[in-house]
């Protein structure tokens, strides 16, 4: 098992038990993320959709999306994940647009690409010098950027979770910027505020309060950590105080906006 940090990215090989899942799969992050499924089973959830998943699916996650996954108690989560910015693998894709929506895929048909996941835990039982190591990651990582840009796949079906939801996330994302309230969408849904909210935390595990929260405080992490002042930030998301952002964005990540890196 390896974690390599990168600047804002890293690289690990991990596996969780039931109990650290529970706690930590229930979020999204303003990086975008890749996930190779060495061991798993049991559904993948990302924003509206769930996908079953099994050994040797590849999950791509674009930043600002909701996600966790669901298992049955004591089944092994074995996986690869790579966590970085956008930008991270222009050098070498040529900045070729990518990672703009999620993929859902399984790679039994795609041999370069899992093998090049498999030679990362190769090396790590292999290879002794931790520089080494790390540096052999972030090549192998480097070329696995290099195949999923010049790879077509056929995605994995999704479900949708129920059309209210589905609807309410649609108008999330389209209004991220604005002064966004439960009443106001609901309205805009025509629906009552109570059947929304109900409805919404059911089917994703999160009250609607709360995902927009998440969401507005990781878009506000990017847009700080591209050099804006955070009163601009709070302004450009719909805050009409400081004082509000200020404290939901101290709520997700435990540091004032000043303090982000």
């Amino acid at each position: 098992m390896f974690h390599f940090e990168y600047g804002n990215a890293y690289i690990e090989y991990k596996t969780d038990s039931f109990y650290e899942r529970d706690l930590l799969y229930r979020h999204m992050h303003d990086n975008v993320e890749i996930h190779f499924l060495i061991k798993a089973t049991g559904s993948f959830r990302i924003d509206e959709s769930a996908y079953d998943i099994h050994n040797r699916d590849l999950i791509i996650m674009p930043q600002h999306v909701y996600h966790y996954i669901q298992t049955k108690q004591n089944e092994p989560y074995e996986r690869i994940i790579l966590n970085f910015p956008k930008d991270f693998f222009d050098n070498v894709t040529g900045g070729k647009p990518m990672f703009d929506k999620p993929l859902v895929v399984n790679l039994a048909s795609h041999n370069e690409l899992v093998k090049t996941f498999d030679d990362m835990v190769y090396f790590d039982a292999y290879l002794k010098d931790e520089d080494d190591k790390k540096a052999m990651v972030l090549l192998l990582a480097q070329k696995i950027a290099i195949l999923l840009k010049n790879t077509e796949f056929e995605t994995n079906v999704s479900k949708s979770v129920n059309e209210l939801t589905c609807r309410a996330i649609a108008y999330i994302d389209e209004h991220i910027y604005e002064n966004l309230t439960v009443a106001k969408i609901a309205d805009a849904l025509y629906v009552s505020k109570s059947h929304l909210q109900n409805v919404f935390l059911t089917s994703m595990k999160i009250g609607i309060k709360a995902y927009i929260i998440m969401k507005k405080m990781n878009i506000a992490h990017t847009m700080l950590q591209n050099g804006n002042r955070s009163t601009s930030v709070a302004s450009s998301l719909g805050y009409t105080t400081y004082s509000c952002f200020y404290k939901s964005y101290v709520k997700v990540f435990g540091v004032p906006p000043k303090d982000t890196k």
